[in-house]
């Protein structure tokens, strides 16, 4: 491994880690239940919520298929470059 491939190494899982942390949430309205909402990206001890009763909306889980595809992503980019900065080992 040489030190271009230990680079992406590290900042994809930087990048993975960061993910983590601050994922995607979504939302449902209370009256639609078919309407979802995306909330953006929180820190993952702070869920976003709403103190205004304006907003007709109950839960607001983590985004998980949207967590999931960025993970796969992510892990597919970095891997491809892993393999790609490879350089031939000579005997």
């Amino acid at each position: 491994m040489n030190i271009y491939q230990r680079i992406v190494l590290v900042a994809t899982a930087l990048i993975l880690v960061a993910m983590l942390l601050f994922p995607p949430y979504m939302s449902t309205a209370l009256k639609n239940y078919n309407a979802t909402f995306n909330e953006g990206y929180t820190f993952i001890l702070r869920p976003p919520n709403y103190d205004d009763s304006t907003y007709d909306k109950i839960n607001m889980p983590i985004n998980v298929s949207l967590l999931i595809l960025q993970y796969l992503y992510v892990s597919t980019i970095g891997g491809m470059l892993y393999f790609a900065l490879k350089t031939k080992q000579s005997h």
